[in-house]
């Protein structure tokens, strides 16, 4: 979230850098898988954006981006 000085809400948003798929047929039953806490940690130490230059962390670039989104700036990592 960006703020201004009075505490309103300017701008909003997310970004993902991580997803575990569910199963088409447990998505029929309505089941959803969920991601625990060693996908996470193996995600946030392992886990790289191999399309882009220098291969960096794949939480980086989300949070790049949504820097980027939220202050209208530019690369700011």
């Amino acid at each position: 979230m960006l703020l201004d000085n009075t505490g309103e809400v300017l701008r909003v948003g997310a970004e993902a850098f991580l997803h575990e798929d569910t199963p088409f047929w447990a998505q029929v039953m309505g089941v959803n898988k969920s991601i625990d806490n060693q996908s996470i940690r193996k995600a946030i130490v392992n886990h790289r954006r191999e399309d882009l230059p220098g291969r960096p962390l794949a939480w980086k670039v989300g949070l790049n981006t949504l820097m980027q989104q939220i202050t209208q700036r530019p690369n700011l990592l």
